[in-house]
């Protein structure tokens, strides 16, 4: 059964590259295959099947993943990945890194992975701005900040990547999903906003190339 956090990530969706906003921001354009970390129940996968893998601690939410067609497995990313060298273009990995005791390690085998030239993209919250609320997650167990982020992707060998924190897209990417709104217009505006200083600065995202 689903646990009480994890309940709400079991809504299947049917998305695709201009479809979820996200995507179209961050993936549309990034290498190929495509390794999405902590892939749930597969909605990511369904916009690419045919060139995206994903894993997940949840059991069940791989089985959904496997019942829609798409190809992903149960890892333990506290562990080594199961992947070869090299193996992937892109790796995804959205709100995992705070889950896991030692960072360093998983994003040594984040590294290990990727075939360059390829790209990293991962989404965190920023304990500076989100320490009133990151431990209402009892499985977060590592905080990081903008700074601890960045020591953290160069120590790794990262030597091409951006930090910023997030702009708010909640309402753009809803008008986008449901069609009222074009995911290039959405991502305009989104640019327009965020350079006029409107931030939601409890998240941060990495963009880490490997060339």
């Amino acid at each position: 059964m689903p646990t009480y956090l994890t309940e709400w990530h079991y809504q299947t969706l049917e998305l695709t590259p201009v479809s979820d906003l996200y995507y179209f921001m961050y993936l549309l354009q990034a290498p190929k295959p495509l390794l999405d970390i902590g892939c749930s129940v597969g909605n990511l996968l369904s916009i690419d099947p045919p060139n995206s893998v994903g894993i997940d601690g949840d059991a069940q939410a791989v089985s959904v993943c496997r019942e829609r067609g798409f190809s992903a497995e149960v890892a333990d990313v506290n562990d080594p990945l199961p992947f070869a060298d090299e193996s992937f273009g892109t790796v995804n990995a959205r709100h995992v890194i705070e889950h896991l005791w030692d960072p360093t390690s998983f994003l040594k085998e984040v590294y290990r992975v990727m075939k360059a030239p390829a790209r990293l993209v991962l989404v965190t919250p920023d304990f500076r701005h989100a320490f009133r609320v990151f431990y209402n997650d009892h499985t977060h167990v590592h905080p990081l900040t903008r700074e601890s982020l960045r020591r953290l992707a160069l120590e790794v060998g990262f030597d091409d990547f951006t930090i910023r924190h997030e702009g708010s897209r909640i309402g753009l990417r809803q008008l986008v999903r449901r069609g009222k709104l074009s995911a290039r217009t959405a991502r305009r505006l989104y640019d327009l906003v965020y350079a006029a200083g409107v931030r939601q600065r409890k998240a941060m995202i990495l963009v880490a190339d490997k060339r």
